[in-house]
Order: C-alpha cells, then sequence, then structure tokens
C-alpha cells in the first residue's frame, strides 16, 4: 500500500515553525520518511511563483498640498487614504461610505510615514511645460487598514490583480501612429499610467519591436480591428487588453474611443473634452470599474472562514513549493496548512476572509493553479 502523509500540528506556513508529521501507513518505510523529507525541505524550497501583476504601492499615495504648514499636512494625509482606501477596494465610492468615516478621522493613526517632494506638474497637453508642484507622499500600515476595513464590512481587492495589456495610438493630421513614437506626446503613457497606479491597476505597454509592428499597427486600433488587437496581444499573455484611440477633431478638444477585450466579452466606450489628463483619467476609472467587477472578490470581507483544497500535479520539492508559498501570497488568505499528502496530491487547508470565494477567486488570476473536475476544490499545479 502507498504510505499517505497526514501534516499535523500547525502544519506547514509563514507562521508555524515546527511541524508534526503523522505518516498512516508506516512511518518506518522508507518510501514514507524519503516522503516525510520531502516536505520537510519545502521551506528551503521557496521560490518566486508566477502572478498575474502584483501591484506594488498599495498602502502608499501622493496628493497635491499648498504647503507644508501642519493643517495642510493633516488634509493630504486624509486625501491620501481616501486614494489608499480606493485602491485597496477598487470602489471609488468607498472614501464616502458611512462606514468608513471612522477610518478616515483616524488617518494619523494608520501613518506610517510621510514626505514632501517637489514634481513637475503638467495640465495635460502634450508638449506643454509642466511647472513645479509640492506634493504629499504618506504610506499607511497594511495590517491596521486591512483589519478596519474589514471590520467595517468592505472588501479588500489583494495585490495580485489582473494584468492590462494597453494599445495607445495618437491620431492628427500626418495619420495614426504609437503614442510616445512623437517628441511631443511621451506624457500620454505617463498619464495613463499615473491614473492607473493611483486605481491600483497593473498596466503592461508594448514593446513596439519588429514582432508587434508586424502583427499590428496604430491605424488597426484606430479602426477596432479586434481580431488584429487581440493577435498581437496573444504574445504578451495579459488578463485584458485595452485598446485606444486619441486624436484632437478640433483646436482645443480631444477624443478618445476605448476598446476593453476581456476574455470572451468586448466592453467600448467614448470620451471626449478640452482636457487630456481629464480624459485619460476618466477612460481609465471606466476601465478600473469594469476590472473590479469581473476580478475583484466580492466576499474578500467580513469572518474568515475554512477552505479545504486538494492540487494534484504536486511532484517535486520545487511544486510543493511554489503551491504553499503562491497559496500563502494571496491576500485574503491568513493561514495555510498542509494536511495530507498522497502521491503527487496535496491537501491544504485554508482560512481567508471571504471563504472558498475569494479564494476561488483570487486563484484564477495566478496562472499557478487551474480547476480540475475532481469533487470539492481541486486544482492541478500548472507546469
Amino acid at each position: 500500500m502507498r504510505p499517505r502523509l497526514v501534516m499535523g500540528g500547525n502544519g506547514i506556513g509563514a507562521d508555524s515553525p515546527r511541524q508534526s508529521l503523522t505518516c498512516l501507513g508506516g512511518l518506518h518505510s522508507l518510501a514514507a520518511m524519503r516522503r516525510a523529507f520531502l516536505i520537510l525541505v519545502i521551506l528551503m524550497c521557496m521560490a518566486p511563483v508566477a502572478h498575474a501583476v502584483r501591484v506594488p504601492g498599495l498602502y502608499e499615495a501622493e496628493v497635491a498640498v499648498p504647503d507644508q504648514s501642519n493643517g495642510a499636512r493633516v488634509q493630504g494625509v486624509l486625501n491620501a487614504l481616501r486614494a489608499v482606501i480606493i485602491k485597496l477596494t477598487g470602489d471609488r465610492s468607498a472614501p464616502t461610505r458611512a462606514e468608513v468615516a471612522p477610518v478616515l478621522r483616524a488617518a494619523e493613526r494608520y501613518l506610517l510615514q510621510y514626505r514632501y517632494q517637489e514634481v513637475e506638474s503638467g495640465n495635460g497637453q502634450p508638449g506643454t511645460p509642466a511647472p513645479a508642484e509640492l506634493r504629499l507622499w504618506a504610506q499607511f500600515s497594511q495590517s491596521a487598514l486591512d483589519r478596519d476595513l474589514r471590520g467595517a464590512g468592505l472588501s479588500i481587492w489583494g495585490a495580485e490583480r489582473p494584468s492590462t495589456l494597453a494599445w495607445l495610438a495618437l491620431g492628427d493630421d500626418r495619420g495614426w501612429r504609437w503614442a510616445g513614437a512623437g517628441e511631443n506626446d511621451h506624457s500620454l503613457h505617463a498619464l495613463t499610467e499615473a491614473r492607473a497606479r493611483a486605481r491600483g491597476l497593473g498596466f503592461i505597454f508594448p514593446l513596439h519591436d519588429l514582432d508587434d509592428d508586424a502583427r499590428l499597427g496604430a491605424v488597426a486600433v484606430a479602426a477596432t480591428d479586434l481580431p488584429a488587437i487581440g493577435q498581437a496581444s496573444e504574445r504578451y499573455r495579459p488578463d485584458s487588453v485595452l485598446a485606444v484611440a486619441i486624436d484632437s477633431p478640433a483646436p482645443g478638444s480631444w477624443r478618445a474611443n476605448w476598446t476593453l477585450l476581456l476574455g470572451s466579452e468586448t466592453e467600448k466606450w467614448s470620451s471626449e473634452g478640452p482636457q487630456l489628463d481629464v480624459l485619460m483619467h476618466d477612460g481609465i476609472d471606466i476601465l478600473a470599474d469594469h476590472l473590479v467587477r469581473r476580478f475583484a472578490a466580492a466576499g474578500a470581507g467580513g469572518e474568515q472562514s475554512g477552505v479545504t483544497l486538494n492540487v494534484v500535479a504536486v511532484s517535486s520539492a520545487t511544486g510543493y513549493a511554489r503551491a504553499l508559498q503562491y497559496l500563502q501570497s494571496l491576500n485574503s488568505v491568513t493561514a495555510v496548512q498542509i494536511t495530507e499528502v498522497d502521491g503527487d496530491s496535496v491537501t491544504f487547508e485554508i482560512s481567508a476572509y471571504g471563504g472558498a470565494d475569494s479564494v476561488r477567486q483570487a486563484i484564477t488570476l495566478g496562472r499557478v493553479l487551474e480547476p480540475t473536475t475532481g469533487p470539492g476544490h481541486s486544482y492541478r499545479l500548472v507546469p
């Protein structure tokens, strides 16, 4: 009979330095001892795991302030905390909710550090000189914010977020080109990236190398050629694709046509106005709202509950380490234990905010585990 290893005690996890091993089927057997040794070396085999995009800086924000007075600092810290709450929840309205008011009133209590810096602040028009602006950068406590926001019933969108590949095409009287190709339109990337960062999105920009040029031209984005956009995007393996065609139909006016490819779904919207920065700001907000509805785990708040997960195709110490470290990295997960090993199958007991729904939603982004047809919550470790 093949030995079956059951993990007891604290299990194996980031906060469990001691492990208790019980082998059913005979620990004295050589095979079981080898299996036990394999489990014990997991912690020495931890290696970075692949993620969709692990978004940094979710607990920090930078906001404009008029000066370095105490009153301006207090208001700046409050505004920065509002921005952080939007990033954490994915919900633009979250700071206005009544249950969040106590958190905002105690903004200083969550503050870890802050600093001032002068940065260039353009008006969003390509080629316009940018005046200096005083800004306050603030960083807040992750553990305290997570605890109190979840205590208020809000869901926390984890750092593991969908990757979005952004094709930006710019049109003028010379035709269509990629944003950044002209000497005066580099700010388009900066505008897009800044708002994506403020909403906590994981953005990827194409290389625009020979391979990209052979597959897709800026005119195809302007024409909303979905097959061409999709084929050119495949090499980047993004979770979503954003194609934006931006032009100026009249002096002092900007127009943008947005297309989002999200699996088999397509979303389109348009915007027009006199300021390019406002146009990009609003368009990225609409994109973020779509991604939150699709990917953010609605139940990743409130009480913790247990989830039993079975993972197959785990055939080496490196595989064990990948699966364990990946599950530990999920934002809603607070504890992971290995409870059973049977051949290449491993059973994990997980404690998570939002329970099975939040864990399942988070796993869909990682490309480390993929669902199988097995009973319960069954997954296969992706090679």
